[in-house]
This record gives structure tokens, sequence and C-alpha cells, in this order.
């Protein structure tokens, strides 16, 4: 009875150990359909790449683990994996879990379950699985700048292909100033041959809005890669549509209404031609009537006239006959007295009109013509360095001046001749002849206790000739205000005097002569018979190849005029 009761304990023990094994074996199916079938596990690319969303281990590595359900009453199990019908590698384990360390290819494995007897109890069928490469994510062809047009529909496609894409990688944007993201779909080219077989691909996005973003690509291993910054631009191109029809139609009615105001203009110009030829003719008309009434009032004038002279001439004729008829001297005498009046009064008129004529012609007097005329003027003029002048740095002569000019001016006499003939035209010719001298020095800078070491003194000897136009622009003052525009040239001396502040060495002088062009405008007042007064001013330019001269010369002169 005890051996009996022992075999039954057995056989209800190993039933209901037997009855967990299959418990564990219906677990374990499912895990590995559901969980191990469905996972890629990945291995470590040739780039070194690492990480697998925080299952890669502490050496950089990806770890690739199978792991299912464990049950309190299987003491181990057996996991089998083989490639192309060949077992690479065998693990015994009682952990629910095994670590591999697998290059990328294709494989199958199966669990079996061990009792704490060491007995195996049941074993699962084959189950594929794949490792792959764990690949970071390359762009290419990738453009700065985008536009979309919003009214196409609701997706863009980016301009960019993405290299080394694994099934299952993810694509966001994200915006480079305000970090909104928006995530998008990776469509991948070409067929893969395996579970995530790597290829190329390019993203797909709902509308974004305007603005700079960054795309970022990650694949299932975890590894991520994220774009050059892209510019997006949207536009509506319904909206343009439209915007452009509209202006068109503006266009459109604005050419209408520009064209209607041309015809409304060409026939107001018809109607106005019209009336213009209407009043024309009847102008002409008038003045025909006109004509025809002057030619009928003359024609009866000289009829009117012709009868009182024929009557006139009766008259006269019968006096006459009667008079030599009747030797009445007394109305010979009258009548000769009527024509001897009527001759006076004719003789009168005549004075009167030569009278007449005479106060005409004494109204407006007459301007003695001068054929000659001769001016001499002296005065005073000031010599101003211009700007482009090589002598710009020197100064007026102080021993002559006592400082009172500014540095690049200097006073200088002026005098000058000149003939004016008047022929009554509105600009006289004439010639003028003038000369002026004046002085600027330059001294060195200072040299130890010396104020200076050295200076130079230059002298300037001018005489020119000019050619001149004499203006006189008021009509009332022809003879008291004119406006003289010269231009000619002549010839500078330059004596130079260089002289030393410690007196051990002679003093060196020497002797330039230039030709030079001047131009000038001046004005002139007589405001007595002979005195005349002018104010006016002279550009000078030396020629010279050596040294670069030029200076303005306002002068202010009184002379006589002859």
């Amino acid at each position: 009875m005890e051996n009996d009761g022992w075999k039954m304990t057995q056989m209800i023990f190993l039933r209901g150990f037997s009855n967990r094994l299959k418990k564990i074996q219906i677990i374990l199916l499912l895990l590995l359909c559901t969980g191990v079938c469905s996972t890629t596990l990945f291995a470590q690319s040739g780039a070194g790449s690492s990480g697998n969303s925080g299952n890669s281990g502490s050496s950089g590595k990806f770890r690739q683990r199978l792991e299912w359900s464990a049950d309190k009453n299987a003491f181990e199990y057996k996991v089998e994996v083989r490639s192309g019908g060949k077992t690479v590698q065998t693990f015994t384990t009682s952990d629910n879990f095994v670590n591999l360390n697998l290059p990328a290819g294709n494989y199958e494995y199966r669990v079996s379950v061990y009792d704490f007897l060491g007995r195996e109890q049941d074993v699962s069928g084959w189950q594929k699985f794949e490792i792959s490469k764990a690949n970071l994510p390359v762009f290419n062809n990738m453009e700065k700048t985008a536009d979309f047009d919003v009214a196409a529909g609701d997706k863009i496609t980016l301009p960019v292909e993405v290299d080394n894409i694994s099934a299952g990688a993810k694509v966001t944007l994200v915006n480079t100033k305000t970090g909104e993201t928006v995530a998008g779909a990776l469509v991948i080219q070409g067929a893969a041959t395996g579970m995530s077989e790597i290829g190329t691909a390019h993203a797909e996005f709902p509308v974004v809005s305007a603005g700079e973003w960054k795309l970022v690509v990650t694949n299932p291993s975890g590894l991520s890669a994220e774009s050059a910054a892209i510019t997006i631009k949207t536009y509506d191109s319904k909206a343009i549509a439209l915007a452009k029809a509209e202006e068109e139609k503006r266009a459109a009615e604005e050419a209408a209404r520009l064209e209607a105001a041309r015809l409304e203009a060409e026939e107001a110009a018809r109607l106005e031609a019209e009336e213009a030829a209407r009043l024309e003719a009847a102008r002409l008309e008038a003045e025909e009537a006109a004509r025809l009434e002057a030619e009928r009032l003359e024609a009866e004038r000289l009829a009117e006239l012709s009868a009182q002279a024929e009557a006139e001439q009766t008259t006269d004729s019968s006096l006459r006959d009667e008079a030599e008829q009747n030797s009445d001297s007394s109305l010979r005498d009258e009548v000769e007295a009527i024509h001897s009046n009527e001759d006076l009064a004719e003789s009168e008129d005549l004075s009167d009109d030569l009278a007449e004529s005479e106060d005409l012609e004494d109204s407006e007097p007459r301007r003695p013509s001068r054929i000659i005329g001769f001016e001499a003027k002296v005065g005073a003029s000031l010599a101003a360095n211009l700007f482009d002048s090589d002598i710009l740095k020197t100064k007026n002569y102080d021993t002559l001046t006592s400082g009172a000019f500014p540095a690049n001016i200097t006073p200088a006499p002026y005098a000058a001749l000149s003939i004016v003939p008047d022929f009554g035209w509105f600009i006289k010719p004439g010639l003028e002849a003038s000369g002026e001298m004046f002085f600027f020095e330059y001294r060195s800078p200072s040299f130890a206790s010396k104020p200076w070491e050295y200076r130079q003194k230059f002298t300037f000897t001018v005489i020119q000739a000019n050619l001149l136009a004499q203006i006189s622009p008021i009509k009332k003052f022809r003879d008291k205000f004119f406006i003289n525009v010269k231009a000619g040239g002549g010839l500078v001396s330059i004596k130079m005097q260089t002289g030393y502040y410690s007196n051990e060495r002679d003093e060196i002088t020497q002797g330039f002569m230039y030709p030079k062009l001047n131009a000038g405008l001046s004005v002139e007042l007589v405001p007595l018979k002979h005195l005349v007064i002018e104010a006016g001013a002279d550009y000078n330019k030396v020629l010279s190849s050596k040294v670069n001269i030029s200076y303005l010369m306002p002068y202010l002169v009184m002379g006589a005029r002859f």
C-alpha cells in the first residue's frame, strides 16, 4: 500500500508538472510569436555606431537579446540558434533571456524547456529573426530652400534623399526658431529583401508653415541624424491666380475706361472742329458781306464826289462866264481869294506836319558816337593760393603785411590799361593789358633751438594781356554800368630768395619765368563822366611741367575813362 501511495503521489506530481510545462510552452510560444518574432536585433555597424534605445552595453556595442516570459516551475531553458541550417550557437540558462553577439544576417532559433530532473518537457518550433547593422542615416542631394504650393494638396515632399534607412525609421521636422515639431513619413525607394533592408527614402510631411526647419531621421536602432537648415517657403497658387485674374480684370476695366475716354475725347474734338469750321465759314461770310457793303458804300461815295465835282465845275464855269461877260472884277477877286485861302490852308497843314516830325526826332536824345574808349586804372588785389597749388604751404610775406591776412592770401598792387572802341553794338570788344606783384614766404620747421633753419621768399611779377568783351545789360544805364568778360594769358616771373637762420651760408637767389593763362569777370561803374570804378576776380593758371601753381586774384581798381 505504501508503494501504491508513493506511486500515486508521484503520478499526481508529474501530472501537475506536466500541466505547468504545457502552460509554460503556450506562454513561450505566444511570447516568441508576439515578441521575439517581430523584433529585429542590431549588430555593431562598420562605422562604429553604438547605442540602441538604451539597449547598448558598456562597451558601446548593441546588445542582441532574446527574451521570453519566465515560469517559476521551469528549471532551465536550452536555446539553439542556427543560420542556413547549421547551428551557430547553443545556450543553456536558467534565466528567461540570452544575450547574443552575432554578425548581421538571417537566423532561426528555438527554445526547449527542462524540468528539475533534466528532462525535456517541451520544445518550440524554429522561429526566424534577422540581425541588421545599426547604420546612421545620411542626407544626400539636399537643397537649402524649398517652395510649396499650399493649394496643391495636404502633403509636401522635401527636396532631399536619405540613405541608410531601415523599415520603421521615423522622420520629424523641427522649427529652428520656435522648436515646433511635425512628424512625417519616409517613403523607402526600391524593394527590400529582408525585414529591415537598408535603402534610400524621401520624406513626406503635411503642409507646414513657412520658416527655417531641420530634418531629423531616426532608425529603429536609435541612431539619428539631423540635416542642415532648410528654408521652406509657401505660396497659394489659387490665391495668386485669383489675384492675377482680379488684376487682369481691373486692367481690362481700366483699358475699357481709357478707350471710352479716348473715344469721347475724339468725339469732342470732332464736334469742336465742326464748330470751328462753322464759325470760320460764318466769319468768311461776314467778311465777304462787309467787303461787298464797303465796296457799295465806296462806289456811292465816289459817285457823290463825282457829282459834287461836276456841280462845282459847272458852278465855277458859270461864275467865270458871268464875270467875263459882265466884267465884274470884284467877283473874279472873290474867286481868286477863295483859291488863295485854300492854298494857304494846305501850306499851313504841311508846315504843321513838318514841325510835328521835327518834335518826334528831338524827343529821343541822340547819343554821341565814341569810336575810341581808353581807360587807365590802378588799385589793389589779393593773391589767394588755391587747393591744387604747390605753394599752398607758403604764406604771405609777413614783413610786408605783418600778419594782417590769412596764411595763403597776400595783397598785391594792380594796374590796367584798356581800349574799348564803341561802335554802338550791344557787346563791345576790346583789349586790356594789366600787371601785378605779390610776395609769399616759406619757412622750414624748427630745428634744435632755432625757430626755423631756412626760409624762401617768392616774388611774383605778372604781366598779361586779355581779350575783353564789355556788355551793357541795362538800356537805361548803358553808358554807366558794364559787365566785363576777360580771357587771355601772359608771363609770370618768380624770384626765389633762400636765406638761412644761422647766417653762416650766403643767401641764394634764383629766377624762373613761366607762361600763364587767365580768365576773369568784373563789374564796371561810371559814376562821373571820366571816373570809372571796377571790381572783379581773375583765375590764373601757371603753365609749368615742374610746379603746379594756380591762384585767384580778386581786385578793386579806380581810374579815368576817355
